[in-house]
Formats: C-alpha cells, sequence, structure tokens
C-alpha cells in the first residue's frame, strides 16, 4: 500500500499542469502571468512560484519500511514532505489571491472605462438634441418675424393706396 502511494504522488505531480505546463514536477514551476493594462509591462505581471512535489523533491521515493527503523525514518520523511506541502499549498493560494486581485482591478477598470464611454456617448447625443433644438426654435422665430414684418409692410402699402 505504501507503494501505491508513492506511485500515486508521482502521478499527481506528472499529471497537474496549467496551460500544458507541468505545475508539480521536479524543480518546481514558475508562472508569470500578465494581468493589466500593459503601461508598465513590469508591473503588471502576477508570477507563482510552484515547489515541486514528487516524491523525489519530497524525499520520500527511497524510504524503506520493510524494517522498524526504516519505517520510524520513514514517518519522520512523511511528515516533512507534508509541511513542504502545506508549505507549498500557502504559496499558491496566495498567488490565487493576486490573481483574483489583479482580475478584480482590471474588471473595475473595464467597468469605469465603460462608464465614461456611455457618458461621453450620452452628453454627444445630449448636446446634438440641444443644438437641434435651438436651431429649430430659432428657425420658427425668423419664420413669425418674417410673417410680421410681411403683414406690416401689407397695412403701410395699403394706407398709402388708400385701401
Amino acid at each position: 500500500e505504501f507503494q501505491g502511494l508513492v506511485s500515486e504522488i508521482n502521478r499527481l505531480s506528472a499529471d497537474t499542469s496549467f496551460n500544458g505546463q507541468p505545475l508539480l514536477g521536479p524543480g518546481g514551476t514558475t508562472l508569470d502571468i500578465r494581468a493589466g493594462t500593459g503601461i508598465d509591462p513590469n508591473a503588471d505581471v502576477v508570477d507563482a512560484d510552484i515547489a515541486a512535489a514528487d516524491t523525489t523533491s519530497l524525499g520520500v521515493d527511497t524510504l524503506d519500511i520493510s524494517t522498524q527503523a526504516g519505517a520510524e525514518a520513514a514517518i519522520g520523511a512523511v511528515s516533512a514532505a507534508q509541511d513542504q506541502v502545506v508549505t507549498a499549498r500557502a504559496e499558491v493560494g496566495a498567488s490565487d489571491n493576486r490573481f483574483q486581485a489583479a482580475t478584480n482591478f482590471a474588471t473595475t477598470q473595464i467597468v469605469n472605462l465603460e462608464n465614461a464611454r456611455s457618458g461621453i456617448a450620452d452628453l454627444n447625443v445630449a448636446q446634438g438634441i440641444t443644438a437641434y433644438t435651438n436651431a429649430q426654435n430659432l428657425q420658427q422665430i425668423q419664420i413669425g418675424v418674417l410673417g410680421q414684418e410681411n403683414d406690416r409692410q401689407e397695412s403701410i402699402v395699403d394706407r398709402f393706396l388708400g385701401r
């Protein structure tokens, strides 16, 4: 059963990947993920350092539990391996928090930019409607003034002609 668990650790470390890149294999993995506006490429990188979690890196690949001394030594080695895994999980969790914060920030920027664009578009429509209404009112006033002027001129001509 012990060898089966060791084999399962190796299988999990070999099969765990992100975007085709193994994450838990020998030597560990460093992921650099771009998350930002691209204005400052160095500031827009969220990195994740993931420690190796295969049996060799954890120091449990050569354990011999066939004797009492070997079993006692294996208990200490497995305990140390558990500590390494817990530390690696904490590092992955911290990286995940940074990814989420970067995602939330980018989402907030997108929403703010969309609100600003929408506000500008709405403002342009409102300005256009106001200018159109003002021009239409001015035209109606001019037509009214011309009509009154024509009536007044006809009245003056009628007086001269004695009508």
